[in-house]
């Protein structure tokens, strides 16, 4: 999105700590904006929100892939050049979800291009 970012981070051990990986996070890629985007600046506070079960998961991902296509930037979520994943294949991903819980799907494009995760 032009105007703002939607994370799904996870931490790795128990005793990981989100908000420092989010303050290291914004702190060093606002180093990054500085350099090469003069204007562009994270705002003071982000939103959080913990996710405890696999089908508010899903439709988190699927809220968040979808945002591009809400706003009329693209036809499908994969078309999005800024959606993406560390680690994480997300269809094969998207697939894992779908046989977990009920999934609705993804909006935009074809039925080809929605690829029916099978």
């Amino acid at each position: 999105m032009p105007d703002h970012v939607h994370l799904l981070i996870s931490g790795r051990l128990p005793t990981s700590d989100i908000k420092r990986a989010m303050d290291a996070f914004k702190y060093e890629s606002g180093h990054w904006f500085l350099r090469n985007a003069a204007g562009v600046e994270w705002q003071r506070n982000y939103y959080d929100h913990v996710i405890r079960h696999t089908e508010s998961l899903s439709n988190h991902v699927v809220y968040t892939l979808n945002n591009p296509v809400r706003a009329g930037l693209v036809d499908h979520w994969n078309d999005y050049p800024f959606s993406g994943s560390i680690g994480v294949d997300l269809v094969e991903y998207l697939r894992d979800l779908e046989e977990s819980v009920k999934f609705g799907g993804l909006h935009g494009g074809s039925e080809r291009r929605r690829r029916k995760f099978d």
